[in-house]
């Protein structure tokens, strides 16, 4: 296995003359020292193509203003969805998507549980 890259300190030109304290944006930068690690991106990557290829019955429900979703997973063809719940943040549910999309996942959930 190669060794893990780190992604080094975070960039902010446009703000580097009102940044004080411009060496706490790095990866890692609260955990302790001996807990630090490069990042390799070989892991998410390899469960966001297991999910759009091979992943069933999951469903993703992102929130419209989610910050999370800049790069969404990807539902495979095997049973899988996904949505976006108008107005809401990280904490998107399925009760808080439109009256459609919201009968739709109930429905897969509920047939997902046999019932």
């Amino acid at each position: 296995m190669p060794p893990l890259n780190s992604a080094g300190p975070l960039k902010f030109k446009h703000l580097a003359d009102v940044r004080h304290y411009p060496d706490i944006y790095q990866p890692n930068s609260v955990l302790p020292a001996d807990m630090r690690l490069g990042h390799d991106g070989r892991t998410i990557k390899g469960v966001g193509r297991w999910g759009a290829t091979r992943g069933e019955r999951m469903m993703f429900v992102y929130g419209q203003n989610d910050p999370w979703s800049a790069e969404r997973f990807k539902p495979s063809k095997h049973d899988s969805m996904v949505f976006e719940a108008p107005g809401s943040n990280h904490g998107a549910l399925i009760s808080k998507l439109q009256p459609a999309d919201r009968a739709h996942a109930e429905a897969a959930v509920k047939r997902w549980a046999g019932q």
